[in-house]
Formats: structure tokens, C-alpha cells, sequence
């Protein structure tokens, strides 16, 4: 049986209705759950004992992923190429 994998959240913050997720090799923090660090229960027991960095099972997350747009990744210059009623 392969071992048990998990995501750790940290939950001193949020960003908009995103959780904050401990990045791969402890940099930093990310909304963007790929990428954040996959912990064994061996490795999250190393890297943490503040309360509010909670432990979430790796599959019960990956079950609830949503995909969205960024806005700060978009070019708003962009939005006013295109006028709707020309189209």
C-alpha cells in the first residue's frame, strides 16, 4: 500500500477564497496547489509545529481542484483590443 501523502495548509492567511499552501522545498507559500510541497507524515512532522498549519490528505484535495484565471496575469491592454460591436 503506498504511503499516505499530504499538502499543508497554512491558515493564518487566504487569498481571495484560495488556501495558502506550503511551496516545494520550502519556498515560500502558494495559492497555486501544483505548486505546492507533497509531505510525508514523516516529512510534515519535520517541517512544522504552529497550529495553524494544518495537514490535508494529498487525494482529498486533488478531488477538489478548480481551475481559474489569475487577473494579475492578464494583460488588460488586451480587454480593450476587441470590440464587441464590430463583431
Amino acid at each position: 500500500m503506498p504511503e499516505q501523502r499530504y499538502y499543508m495548509q497554512d491558515k493564518r492567511q487566504c487569498v481571495g477564497n484560495s488556501m495558502y499552501w506550503w511551496a516545494k522545498n520550502a519556498r515560500g507559500y502558494t495559492c497555486d496547489i501544483r505548486k505546492a510541497h507533497v509531505f510525508t507524515i514523516f516529512e510534515a512532522q519535520q517541517h512544522s509545529g504552529r497550529e495553524t498549519d494544518i495537514l490535508w490528505p494529498k487525494e482529498y484535495i486533488d478531488e477538489r481542484i478548480s481551475h481559474h484565471i489569475d487577473m494579475q496575469h492578464c494583460d488588460c491592454e488586451i480587454e480593450n483590443t476587441i470590440n464587441m460591436s464590430e463583431l
